[in-house]
Formats: structure tokens, C-alpha cells, sequence
């Protein structure tokens, strides 16, 4: 089962007693409750083209936000193991970094779809 770990201090919080897809699902369907300064920007978000450094192939974030105060990009990688998840991680922002113009204007359309449709 997955397990929380704080971001500050990688100090262990909680055991999650869910599978993966579940857990995804609640995070995704609880955002505002969880993340009230973040945007939701998609579940299950596919990168395509060389994304992962050492297999060459595409890959895809299970949850992406982004938090307006830095103007940074939130990477959720949900595993029920840890194996290789900081090495994926690490792709995914070295992509997403390489291709910042492509994201902004991605996070710029959902907020704007999202003004326009608020699902509050």
C-alpha cells in the first residue's frame, strides 16, 4: 500500500490503506478540499516524445498541477513501491522544464476553460 511521506522533510506520515487508482481517483476528486492554493491541470497526463532519460520512451504523470506563487509545475507520482520513482520524477520535470513554453500555454487554457466552467 502507498505511503505519505512529507515533502519537507521526506519524514513518514501515514500509511494509505488504497490501490493506487483509488487513491488517484480521491486525490483528483477531492482537489479544492486538499489544494486550495494549487490548479488541477489532469489526471493520468500523457508526456509524449523522449521523456524518460535512460529508456527513451514516453511517459505519464498520474496527477499534474501547478502552483501559481512560484509559478512551478506539481508532479504527483503515485507507486506502491518506491523503486526508480525519483529517477521518473526527475525526467518528468527535466521534460516539462525543456518544454516550459508548451506547459505554460497548457496551464493558461485550463485556467481559462476552467473560469469559463467552474466545476465548483
Amino acid at each position: 500500500m502507498p505511503k505519505l511521506f512529507s515533502g519537507n522533510n521526506k519524514k513518514f506520515l501515514l500509511q494509505i490503506d488504497k490501490p493506487e487508482r483509488e487513491l488517484n481517483k480521491s486525490i483528483c476528486e477531492n482537489w479544492k478540499d486538499l489544494f486550495q492554493n494549487y490548479s488541477f491541470i489532469a489526471n493520468e497526463f500523457h508526456l509524449n516524445g523522449n521523456v524518460r532519460s535512460n529508456l527513451g520512451t514516453s511517459g505519464r504523470i498520474d496527477i499534474f498541477g501547478f502552483n501559481p506563487k512560484p509559478k512551478r509545475f506539481i508532479i504527483f507520482e503515485l507507486k506502491n513501491y518506491d523503486r526508480n520513482i525519483a529517477d521518473q520524477v526527475a525526467d518528468y520535470r527535466g521534460y516539462i522544464q525543456n518544454n516550459f513554453p508548451m506547459f505554460t500555454y497548457l496551464q493558461l487554457k485550463n485556467m481559462a476553460e476552467y473560469y469559463q466552467n467552474p466545476k465548483i
